[in-house]
């Protein structure tokens, strides 16, 4: 993340998305010092994806910023961005 001469917040193209530590989310027990709902959140995504394979995405906290990628390739592997024309006769 790079700031403006503003002060404003702005990501880089080449940069990785924004990352949410878990101690800033609701859901987080300080106390306990683990998710209440029994998500983790790794920071790397390479992490991600070898929790996503061992554990399925359901174990990956929404606020992972790798969850909807690794979610299409796992559900969606044949899933292209583009739409496709269809040829009328």
């Amino acid at each position: 993340m790079a700031r403006d001469d503003r002060g404003h917040l702005q990501m880089k193209a080449d940069s990785s998305p924004p990352f949410r530590p878990c101690w800033r989310c609701r859901r987080y027990d300080r106390i306990r010092r683990l998710c209440r709902d029994g998500k983790a959140n790794p920071r790397r995504k390479i992490d991600a994806f070898a929790l996503v394979e061992l554990l399925g995405v359901r174990s990956l906290c929404i606020y992972n910023p790798y969850r909807e990628t690794l979610a299409r390739r796992i559900y969606r592997p044949n899933f292209s961005g583009k739409v496709s024309k269809s040829k009328s006769d």
